[in-house]
């Protein structure tokens, strides 16, 4: 099963288009909006974006990580097209003093 987290250095965690359905594999995905945006702090089960899949619209939440984390940079843009593993957003630890 594919892992849509990648853990980097200086606490900076690359999240990939997850597998959503048991059976996708290279059905592209398109962004259709973005909930949140660059500087944003999110925890864990907060809605990032909504993707149109061949299974319907779906809204990707943040993933069970611990901690609050900052939107770093948003790499993919309302519309474009991803598929299973493509990187959509980086995100950066935020210390528990930050996310007041």
């Amino acid at each position: 099963m594919h892992s849509a987290i990648k853990e980097r250095a200086e606490g900076l965690v690359d999240i990939t288009l997850p597998q959503i359905f048991p059976t996708m594999t290279s059905d592209r995905s398109q962004v259709l909006q973005w909930y949140v945006e660059e500087g944003d702090v999110v925890r864990r089960g907060k809605r990032l974006l909504e993707v149109a899949t061949a299974y319907g619209d779906i809204d990707i939440l943040m993933p069970p990580l611990k901690g609050s984390y900052r939107i770093l940079r948003i790499v993919k843009r309302q519309h474009d097209l991803m598929v299973l593993g493509d990187l959509f957003v980086t995100l950066q630890r935020v210390e528990s003093t930050e996310a007041s």
